[in-house]
């Protein structure tokens, strides 16, 4: 009887705190940048077009970022599947060929070898601010997200600058 009461209570517990902090095994608070990192104001006009105000680049990034997911955050998702190679473990087999072309071709790997020290550090906060403008908006509307993506870094914004960057050149020739 006692075992049976402390699985209730802590099934109980499980049920009750933990869609409050965290999102299949993520804390999703620390998505959220802390106050005052980025001073950034986003306004809308009559057509719902952002524009978006910093002090800095890195603000601006973070607005847009999170202006971006606000107006299209399935498509950011479905490329963040692209980048991180994992498309077909989350929507199926016939999706294994983007996988294979992201391992066959190293982005992934060529970005985080080279992140540190062919990028300018003010590159760097500007992608790591998108990021974190990503991870924000995921944090607040997690209803939306796939947990796998999470958390977005400032490398997965390069590799998905490559990969559009690639398909572009393609389509030139």
């Amino acid at each position: 009887m006692i075992n049976k009461i402390f699985v209730i209570i802590v099934l109980a517990s499980m049920v009750l705190i933990l869609p409050t902090c965290c999102y299949k095994g993520y804390n999703l608070k620390i998505l959220v940048p802390a106050k005052g990192k980025y001073n950034v104001r986003i306004l809308r006009d009559t057509w719902g077009v952002p524009h978006i105000y910093g002090k800095t680049d890195a603000d601006v990034a973070y607005g847009l970022a999170y202006a971006h997911c606000e107006d299209d955050f399935e498509p950011i998702q479905q490329m963040m599947l692209t980048v991180r190679g994992i498309q077909a473990s989350v929507k199926g087999t016939e999706f294994a060929p983007f996988d294979y072309m992201i391992k066959l071709f190293r982005f992934r790997e060529i970005v985080e070898e080279k992140y540190k020290t062919d990028l300018t550090p003010e590159t760097r906060m500007i992608c790591e601010a998108y990021a974190d403008g990503y991870n924000h908006y995921a944090a607040l509307h997690r209803e939306k997200v796939i947990s796998e993506l999470l958390p977005v870094k400032g490398q997965d914004v390069v590799v998905g600058f490559t990969l559009k960057n690639q398909a572009g050149m393609v389509g030139q020739r």
